[in-house]
């Protein structure tokens, strides 16, 4: 038998057939080893550009795409069950050994042929999906011969779709493939028609209906509408479908004698009206789950303006009066244009009264165009009795017979929320010399009426920049926080300190003249126990010695802190400078001290050195009265009262004699250092090794114990300002109207990230002065500065939201718990 190569396929001109030989691929495959590489290679090897054989390679197609998705190496042997496989498929080639076609789509030629057709079948599994072509001619004897043309099958996705996607992808390549034959075909055959089956009623709804469908399903109907007409369409059964073939895979030997694959469906020999009804479009539930959800979209437009409010903003002008003296001056401008074309008179000089009520006149049209398109204008006009006089809206209520005037018996109606309803309020309430809500509220209702009118006044009053700077409230203090650490941690006795200046007080020299003198007061974080100095003045070599003094008996303290603004108006610089000196500050950096300075104008900020500072004050008030002592006599007095500070109670006084109160001189000495020793010990019983070290155990356990009840009775026992706020200073001097304006420019917060004070911008001479003060001393006027944002409207005296903590419990209450439980104990 004689062969040839045609265009890569084996030819017999004789026979006029083309074969598929595949003993060549049998061939390979017994010397290769199944792995990766060796698959795609044999596979390759089979050429059929028309698709003939496909059912066969697709079968081998899923294959590899099974190897490829188990990732395997490109040569490394696959697994048992793959090669099983691969070895069935190779031996099934080596059985069939060659499968034979017609080249020839007709017999005839072409002059003999009466009809032809062409019929599409396309279909799709989880594993693949095709779509096969079929010439159907009717030949000069009265017969109807089949032929398949060509067939394209492809592996589903990687990314698993549901089966209607795949039959529509299918469908989609149908298209492609008919409409590539009937080009090449046209050219010798008028083709009479063109048929397109499908055996999914999904995929036909889709194509067939006019539903909006989702992006995928949308995309792939409309490259199939391209390329035919949802006419062509149609059902036919799977059992008749050979494009289930290829979309499935056979075996070469049950390809080899599948009639239905070659020939197609039996129906295709018979007449037209014999082949498969046409049905009326499909609609499934699978194909509504694709339909595109309709949304209905409301477009708005946003009305301009009409009137003045057109050409002049409301928004830009802060007073009533500005706004209609501008107003006037453009009324003027535009009727002497007039003027100048009609050759009338023209407007000049100072306004006229009557100009500026027509322009006032004019704003109000404006507002109430807005009041007439509220949705409750209908039951404003019944309820108040609204009429038209000359062009404006009034209330008629029940005093138009009385004899107060038009304005008051039928007052102009405003709406509520419109500027120009705020520029009059707050022209009233100028003009009522900024009086409360109520003189503001009357002088308003004398010529209009505002709905909600009282509510509208209020909080147009709650902004008044006026009346905040007189009548404002400061930044409520921030919520109690946890002390500082240096406060709650155990630590020897003044490790860290505060320490405070108090004074000053009057010795008498010997000369009988009367010497001023101060206490340099330093008080223990942790014990709360005090020294007490008693210096000459408040220079720094003072100072500086009675540090060395206080360091020399009491140990190097880690931590000094003080004020930095002191309470006595008198010593402010002079102790500025103390604090500040060179001299002191390379003292504290020599023996390591850290000096820290707390907020100006915020003494509760050393609240525990402060509180002894009155202490000592209060026990030298009563002690001293008018005497006059000296300074020996003085230091003496102090030293005692030093004593009695540090013998005062820590805890809660009880009324068992079990425990001694706890003092600060017990977590010292471990023992009240005003009363009297333990035991005196006699000198003929002088202390040997093992009782003094018996003793120290004691006195150390002693002082443990005294340790543990200052952690159990002792430590057991709004708005925050924001950069930009426009506040007014507190000055203690000073009536609060001469009180400054400020900024705030940078914030002080403590550890625990609460806002303690902040940095003040005033103005001072002209110049910009920078104050550093606590929040309760600064009153906030409920606006921000330039360049931070507009007019801000926040709840009174909460701008971010803070932590709360619960409320200590009454006294009451703890008395009724210590005496419960007295009861119980007895």
């Amino acid at each position: 038998m004689r062969g040839e190569k045609v265009l890569g396929l084996a030819w017999n001109c004789e026979n006029d057939t083309l074969h598929f030989n595949f003993a060549h691929v049998i061939e390979r495959a017994r010397n290769l080893e199944v792995t990766k590489r060796n698959v795609l290679s044999l596979l390759a090897s089979l050429f059929d550009p028309l698709g003939i054989i496909s059912p066969v390679t697709v079968s081998m197609k899923a294959l590899f795409q099974e190897i490829c998705s188990s990732k395997f190496d490109w040569d490394k042997p696959l697994t048992r069950e793959t090669k099983a496989k691969w070895d069935r498929w190779i031996k099934d080639l080596a059985e069939t050994k060659e499968i034979r076609i017609d080249r020839c789509l007709y017999d005839v030629g072409g002059e003999d042929v009466q009809k032809c057709y062409l019929h599409g079948f396309g279909d799709a599994s989880k594993k693949a999906y095709c779509a096969t072509v079929y010439f159907v001619y009717l030949g000069m004897d009265g017969k109807t011969h089949v032929r398949l043309v060509a067939s394209k099958t492809r592996v589903a996705p990687l990314k698993e779709l549901s089966i209607p996607r795949l039959e529509l992808m299918s469908a989609r390549i149908l298209a492609q493939l008919m409409d590539t034959i009937r080009v090449a075909l046209q050219s010798q055959l008028k083709i009479d028609g063109v048929k397109f089956w499908l055996d999914s009623k999904t995929a036909l709804s889709w194509i067939q209906n006019k539903g909006e469908w989702k992006q995928f399903v949308r995309h792939r109907v409309n490259e199939i509408l391209k390329l035919t007409a949802k006419e062509d369409w149609a059902y036919c059964s799977t059992d008749e479908n050979p494009a289930d073939l290829g979309s499935r895979g056979v075996l070469a030997s049950q390809l080899k004698e599948n009639q239905l694959w070659w020939c197609g469906p039996s129906w295709l020999t018979g007449r037209p009206d014999e082949w498969p009804a046409m049905t009326e479009a499909y609609q499934t539930p699978e194909s509504q789950v694709e339909e595109k959800k309709s949304t209905t979209v409301l477009l708005t437009e946003a009305e301009r303006p009409s009137g003045i409010a057109n050409v002049i903003d409301v928004n830009n002008h802060s007073t009533l009066q500005k706004l209609v003296q501008v107003t006037a001056w453009v009324k003027r401008f535009v009727n002497n244009l007039r003027a100048s074309v009609t050759q009338g008179s023209r407007s000049t000089g100072r306004l006229e009264a009557n100009e500026l009520k027509d322009a006032e006149i004019e704003w109000l049209k404006s507002a109430q165009t807005e009041l007439k398109k509220q949705h409750n204008f209908k039951q404003l006009e019944k309820e108040l009795g609204i009429k038209t006089d000359r062009n404006v809206l009034r209330c008629e209520g029940r005093l138009l017979n009385s004899d107060l005037e038009i304005d008051a018996r039928k007052p102009v109606i405003l709406p509520t929320k419109h500027p120009f309803t705020r520029l009059i309020i707050e022209e009233c309430h100028q003009r009522v010399l900024h009086s409360g809500v109520r003189a503001t509220l009357a002088e308003l209702r004398s010529r209009f009426w505002v709905p909600r009118g009282r509510q509208i006044v209020k909080r147009i009053l709650g902004e008044c920049v006026t009346c905040r700077k007189l009548t404002g409230k400061p930044y409520s203090a921030p919520p109690t926080a946890s002390l500082p650490d240096f406060r709650v941690r155990e630590a020897p006795p003044f490790s860290r300190v505060g320490v405070d200046f108090a004074g000053p007080l009057y010795v008498k020299q010997k000369s009988g003249e009367m010497d001023k003198a101060y206490i340099a007061l330093f008080s223990c974080c942790v014990t709360r126990a005090v020294r007490l100095e008693l210096v000459e003045d408040l220079s720094t070599a003072t100072f500086r010695r009675c540090l060395r003094r206080f360091i020399a008996r009491n140990g190097t303290p880690a931590l000094i802190v003080s004020d930095n603004a002191k309470t006595f108006q008198a010593t402010q610089k002079a102790l500025t400078r103390l604090f500040n000196h060179p001299e002191v500050r390379a003292d504290l950096e020599r023996d390591k001290i850290e000096w820290k300075f707390n907020l100006e104008r915020a003494p509760w900020w050393g609240g525990f050195f402060e509180r002894m500072v009155a202490n000592a004050k209060q026990c030298l008030k009563k002690t001293l009265g008018n005497a006059r002592l000296s300074f020996d006599e003085l230091s003496t007095l102090i030293t005692e009262v030093e004593s009695t500070l540090n013998s005062r109670p820590l805890t809660y006084e009880y009324n068992e004699v079990d425990e001694e109160v706890l003092t600060p001189s017990h977590l010292i000495y471990g023992r009240r250092i005003k009363s009297l020793p333990d035991e005196i010990v006699e000198p003929d019983d002088a202390l040997n090794h093992e009782s003094s070290s018996a003793r120290f155990k004691y006195l150390s356990t002693k002082l443990a114990h005294f340790w543990n009840r200052w952690r159990k009775e002792y430590l057991a026992g709004e708005r925050v300002v924001q950069v930009g706020d426009v506040v007014v200073v507190y000055e203690e001097d000073k009536k609060r109207g001469e009180w400054k304006l400020g900024v705030v420019e940078s914030l002080v917060t403590g550890k625990d990230g609460i806002v303690r004070g902040a940095q003040v911008r005033v103005i001072t001479k002209g110049k910009p002065v920078h104050l550093s003060r606590p929040v309760q001393k600064l009153y906030p006027l409920e606006i921000r500065s330039k360049g931070e944002g507009t007019r801000t409207k926040s709840t009174r005296n909460q701008v971010v939201e803070v932590p709360t903590r619960n409320a200590p419990r009454r006294s009451a209450a703890l008395d009724s718990t210590w005496k419960t439980q007295l009861m119980l104990d007895s």
